[in-house]
């Protein structure tokens, strides 16, 4: 679907908010968005920006010169911090990524140099944004390569734990399978550190992406969760240090991955979804076959209006995961975008009808609890 800029600008005016909290039926409630991306123009190849340009009409002459505002923590009410003050967004997580064949890349020193900007504060001085830092996995099966790039993932953690909480991956962007056990050390480095460790997960539309299920399905990594939930084989604690592993997007796109990503959720205790980017229709249905163009509605669970989002909140609220569910956007993208997903999430929320406690959970209290509770 096209985001025309007289949307945009709508978008801007409904969801003006510049408190942080939103009300529901009454009630007060912060909110924390711990998926939020950020990086540059340059670092985006060019398919990438053809993509964007082909989401946002009127986007060729205008994107070099609106991207970078929409992606910049700072920039003047469109920038990210913008964008989260008109939701009513509290809290915010931005992201590392080395995705450069792919979405691009936002260096870890980037997201540093971002997060102690002396911008990062509200009105009464309080930190708005962390971090999770992002691995090169270019040229990884260079021993002695992975052993410099994890030592260097290891020092942020070592000297910045008040900006970094945790480790951003993106297998099907990086063109990295699950169950390939080259890239699992860095798992050993998230329990070294007792931080957790964010995926993405589901069927990716960027060009370049990997799109077979090895790549985006969270059951390919059943071993290494298993192995990091800090239970021995009786279901008992072990002395092994837990690893909390987010999928976000719960598996989005492939309707098996989204029911494979439920599953570990409920199944594991170490395992947590984020609801972002799920407003968009299965591509591919429960038996593995594609959806054809125009025919969405014949998947079971597609809502023309909330898309998957009124499927995995509903198995979320039947499958008794509330405790492993938290709101996220993947925003910006563009100005509003946060607030207009916020908005629509909310709508799910309240026509699934989850209680006072449940709601606090999903909007920030499971987002403070694994990310920010160190």
């Amino acid at each position: 679907m096209k985001i025309t800029v007289l949307a945009i600008i709508f978008s801007v005016l409904f969801t003006f908010n510049l408190s942080a909290e939103i009300e529901i039926d009454g009630e007060t409630y912060k909110v924390t968005d711990p998926h939020l991306h950020t990086g540059e123009y340059g670092g985006m190849p060019l398919k990438a920006k053809v993509n964007f340009t082909e989401t946002i009409q009127m986007g060729v002459p205008y994107l070099p010169g609106i991207l970078p505002n929409f992606i910049n923590p700072y920039a003047e009410n469109i920038g990210i911090i913008g964008n989260m003050e008109l939701a009513g967004v509290e809290k915010g997580i931005i992201l590392s990524v080395y995705a450069q064949k792919t979405t691009g890349y936002a260096t870890n020193r980037y997201l540093e140099d971002l997060l102690t900007d002396e911008g990062n504060k509200d009105e009464n001085g309080n930190q708005v944004l962390w971090g999770m830092v992002g691995v090169n996995f270019d040229d990884y099966d260079n021993v002695a390569l992975q052993a410099e790039r994890m030592e260097a993932i290891g020092s942020y953690f070592e000297q910045r734990p008040d900006l970094f909480v945790g480790i951003k991956l993106a297998h099907a962007h990086q063109g990295v399978a699950f169950n390939d056990a080259l890239y699992h050390n860095v798992f050993d480095v998230a329990a070294e550190y007792s931080v957790p460790v964010l995926m993405h997960s589901g069927f990716s539309p960027f060009p370049g992406s990997m799109t077979t299920p090895e790549y985006y399905n969270p059951i390919y990594l059943e071993d290494v969760i298993k192995a990091h939930d800090g239970l021995d084989e009786n279901g008992d604690p072990n002395d092994e240090k837990v690893v909390n592993m987010v999928f976000a997007h719960s598996g989005t796109g492939d309707k098996r991955a989204v029911n494979d990503t439920l599953d570990l959720a409920k199944n594991y205790p170490n395992v947590y979804i984020d609801l972002s980017a799920l407003s968009g229709a299965f591509k591919i249905d429960e038996n593995g076959s594609e959806v054809p163009e125009g025919e969405e509605d014949t998947v079971e669970g597609y809502s023309k209006d909330y898309g998957q989002i009124l499927y995995v909140l509903t198995k979320v609220k039947e499958m008794g995961i509330v405790d492993k569910a938290m709101f996220a956007t993947d925003g910006p993208q563009y100005c509003g975008m946060i607030g207009m997903y916020l908005e629509k999430v909310v709508k799910v929320i309240k026509e699934v009808g989850f209680t006072k406690e449940e709601i606090t959970k999903i909007l920030s209290g499971n987002a403070e609890k694994v990310y920010l509770s160190n």
